[in-house]
C-alpha cells in the first residue's frame, strides 16, 4: 500500500464512515469504477474514492491496483493548487482526499466561463506536467470550477507519468500535447473569440487518434453504448414498480 498522509482527522477509518451518511455519491458507472462518495465528520468534508461495493476479485486485483496508481500520480502533485490534496488511505480499498468547492464544467455552450479561466487552465495544465504528470482525460466531468474562476482537476486514474524510457517518454510527450489540446477545444466551446492564431491552426489540424476518438465518442459511444442511456431506462422502470428513487444523489453546491 502507498504510505500514509496525515488527515488531521486520526480516527477516519471504515468503521467511522460506516457509521455516516455521505452528503454525496457518485457510483461508478461499471465494475471497474469506484464509487466517489463525500462525507462530513465534525464539520470537516472530504471525498473517498472506494471500491468496497465491487465484487471480491474486481476489488482484490483491479481496485486495489487503480488507487494505488491514482494515489502514486496525485503524490507527485502536492503542492500544486488546483490539484486536491491527498488525506489518507482509509483501508486497502479507499482513500481520502479534500473537498473542492467548485462544480463540473457546465455541458451548455451559453454558460459564462471567462478567458481568464482557461488562462488559469493552460497554467495548471503545464504546471502538472511539469511535474511529470499527464493527464490524458481532461473532459468537462474532471474539470472543476469554482466561484472565483479556479480550475481544478481530478480523477487521476488513468494519468501517465513522465519516465526515462523512451517508448514511455515519447508516449508522455503525445498525451501531454493532447491535454494541451484538449483545453484549446474547451476554450474554443466556451470562449471561440479569444482563440489566438496558433490555436485555431491547432484545432485545424488534431492528430489522428484524437479525431477518431472524437468520431467514436459522438457516433458510436453516446449513441449506442452510453451507460447513463440505460441507467435512466432502469430508473424509470424502477420507480414505475416500485417507486424507487435513483440511488445517485446531486452534487452540493457551496
Amino acid at each position: 500500500m502507498a504510505s500514509e498522509k496525515s488527515t488531521g482527522c486520526k480516527s477516519l477509518s471504515r468503521r467511522l464512515l460506516q457509521c455516516d451518511v455521505p452528503v454525496w455519491v457518485h457510483e461508478g458507472r461499471s465494475l471497474s469504477q469506484a464509487d466517489v462518495c463525500a462525507y462530513e465528520i465534525e464539520g470537516r468534508r472530504f471525498v473517498v474514492k472506494d471500491f468496497r461495493q465491487r465484487p471480491w476479485l474486481v476489488r482484490r486485483w483491479w481496485g486495489r491496483w487503480v488507487l494505488r496508481r491514482e494515489w502514486k500520480r496525485l503524490e507527485r502533485l502536492q503542492g500544486v493548487v488546483g490539484i486536491p490534496r491527498l488525506l489518507s488511505w482509509v483501508d486497502e480499498d479507499a482513500f481520502a482526499m479534500e473537498w473542492v468547492e467548485a462544480e463540473r464544467l457546465p455541458h451548455s455552450r451559453h454558460s459564462f466561463l471567462e478567458p481568464m479561466f482557461f488562462e488559469r487552465l493552460e497554467k495548471l495544465v503545464a504546471e502538472m506536467h511539469a511535474h511529470g504528470v499527464a493527464h490524458g482525460d481532461l473532459r468537462r466531468k474532471n474539470i472543476l470550477v469554482d466561484r472565483e474562476q479556479n480550475p481544478y482537476l481530478i480523477d487521476f486514474a488513468t494519468a501517465i507519468l513522465a519516465s526515462s524510457d523512451s517508448l514511455r517518454r515519447r508516449l508522455f510527450e503525445r498525451i501531454c500535447r493532447i491535454d494541451r489540446l484538449k483545453v484549446i477545444e474547451l476554450k474554443q466551446s466556451f470562449c471561440p473569440e479569444s482563440l489566438t492564431d496558433d490555436e485555431q491552426r491547432c484545432l485545424e489540424n488534431l492528430p489522428l487518434s484524437l479525431r477518431l476518438g472524437h468520431f467514436s465518442r459522438k457516433r458510436i459511444y453516446r449513441t449506442f453504448i452510453k451507460p447513463r442511456r440505460w441507467r435512466r431506462r432502469w430508473h424509470k422502470i424502477r420507480r414505475f414498480f416500485l417507486g424507487h428513487p435513483p440511488e445517485n444523489q446531486d452534487p452540493p453546491h457551496g
